[in-house]
Formats: C-alpha cells, sequence, structure tokens
C-alpha cells in the first residue's frame, strides 16, 4: 500500500479508491497492480490520472518492482477530497 493512503474496494463495479492524506509529489508508485488498471481518474473533478506500467527493463532484476504501476499525478493537491478512483481489469 502506498505511504499515507488507504485504499477501498467497490466488488460491484471492480474499482479501487485510493484516499490519500498527504499529497505525493508528481508519482503515487502501486506495488503489485502492472496489467490490472485500465484507467484512473480523481474522483472529484474526474480528470485523468495517466498510467504507466513498469516494464521488466526499466525495474531491472527487482521483481517486486516489476511489478509495479506508477500513477503520473499533478504537482499540486487538487481542491476536492483528494481520492483516486482506478478501474481495474477483469
Amino acid at each position: 500500500m502506498p505511504q499515507d493512503c488507504r485504499l477501498t474496494f467497490n466488488r460491484e463495479k471492480n474499482r479501487l479508491y485510493i484516499h490519500v492524506f498527504a499529497w505525493p509529489f508528481k508519482q503515487l508508485l502501486l506495488p503489485g497492480y502492472r496489467g490490472k488498471v485500465r484507467y484512473a481518474q480523481l474522483l472529484g473533478d474526474a480528470s485523468e490520472v495517466p498510467v504507466a506500467q513498469v516494464t521488466d527493463h526499466q525495474a531491472g532484476m527487482e521483481p517486486l518492482a516489476a511489478k509495479e504501476v506508477i500513477l503520473e499525478l499533478p504537482v499540486h493537491q487538487p481542491n476536492a477530497v483528494a481520492v483516486i478512483e482506478l478501474f481495474l481489469s477483469g
């Protein structure tokens, strides 16, 4: 789980919500979610959060890092509640 975050899950919609209590600078790493996130958005205004999948080449030899997803966040926290909605695959 990312530092200073709480996760909730809606099973019916297959969506994960990341409640961010301390806004990180530019990126939020999600270990173990590579290939599982179709789309991400800020819940308050529905603006897209770009999702980058860490490739095995980028991660080098560390197996955990190869399974990370990187959320590219705005530098400044939005005025609304800082919740990121992830649309999960499958």
